[in-house]
């Protein structure tokens, strides 16, 4: 039998159940706001057969969160040459659904993929090095089973696949609070490397500089969408000022981005005045209460310094 951690086990099952957080320091105001917390995770028994049979089983490393945080803010990117800024160029907004079905199969959004496992459950990941994908640690499977990337899939492998092989997430943090959103992030390395042809994002921590402007960008496979199959995309997300860095000056950070099953672990990116694409954090969780409905997101240094040593560790 396959388990996922505590959170994902209860989204699999129900998609919307609701978590009573305990207490938290600094206060968690999810919980005094009497919110419903989920993991946006999606399933799809068909697709479990994209996997193949002779995929490897991940060798998973989980490191205790006080080992490695440090004080490195960004890990770089790679854009090809000749990408363009399509964010900037192709906005729109039509109704109250942000979500916008997204095939361009240029950089960056063909390094934005599926994360498929053998079981059915799939999640969103991005291209985060040369062989290595962020997405969220809630998505991983405990014992470890076979799983596969697909960067741009739509209906379909258009820039091939690569398998997992390795992964690094910490632990440490305090079970449904702040400080767990902010460590639910997971860095596998692929047995390809698809990086070098399709680029990559950089990574960096939130600037408070920011927030509260409409300016960021998400992408994914929501199951309400196509069944998951096919990539989506929203614009002129705001982080918001209000509740952001509820556990420490890096993370988690919360948006006003649409969400639904399938999404967990997509990326939340800046595009620079350079054309960079740097990921801020992997979507974590969605919350709602009677007021209002916001996303949360992992983030922070040490997710960082996660990156770089994957990348460092598997070249």
């Amino acid at each position: 039998m396959v388990h996922f951690t505590k959170s994902a086990a209860a989204a699999v099952l129900t998609f919307c159940s609701a978590i009573q957080a305990s207490p938290a320091a600094p206060l968690d105001t999810r919980q005094t706001e009497q919110a419903e917390i989920n993991h946006p995770i999606g399933f799809d028994a068909a697709a479990a057969r994209r996997v193949p049979a002779d995929a490897p089983v991940p060798k998973i490393a989980i490191v205790d969160a006080a080992e490695i945080t440090g004080n490195i803010t960004e890990a770089s990117p790679f854009t090809p040459s000749g990408a363009a800024l399509e964010e900037v160029t192709k906005r729109f907004i039509v109704g109250v659904d942000n979500r916008h079905l997204w095939t361009d199969p240029n950089y960056p959004f063909h390094s934005v993929g599926k994360l498929q496992w053998s079981n059915g459950v799939f999640c969103s990941a991005a291209l985060i090095g040369p062989r290595h994908i962020l997405s969220a640690k809630h998505c991983n499977p405990d014992p470890p089973i076979p799983g596969s990337f697909y960067p741009g899939f739509d209906n379909g492998a258009r820039f091939g696949s690569a398998q997992i092989t390795n992964g690094l997430f910490t632990y440490g943090q305090e079970p449904f609070s702040p400080c767990e959103t902010k460590g639910d992030w997971v860095v596998y390395a692929l047995d390809q490397r698809l990086g070098d042809q399709l680029g990559y994002f950089g990574a960096k921590v939130p600037d408070r500089n920011m927030f509260d402007k409409p300016q960021f960008f998400h992408m994914g496979y929501p199951g309400d969408k196509d069944g998951g199959n096919r990539p989506y995309r929203q614009t002129d997300i705001t982080v918001h000022s209000k509740r952001t860095f509820d556990c420490d000056s890096t993370g988690p950070f919360y948006t006003d981005t649409d969400t639904m099953g399938g999404q967990s672990g997509g990326p939340h990116w800046e595009l620079d005045g350079n054309g960079n694409r740097w990921i801020w954090g992997a979507l974590s969780i969605s919350v709602t209460s009677s007021a209002e409905t916001y996303a949360g997101w992992a983030s922070g240094s040490s997710m960082i310094d996660g990156i770089l040593k994957m990348r460092a560790d598997f070249p």
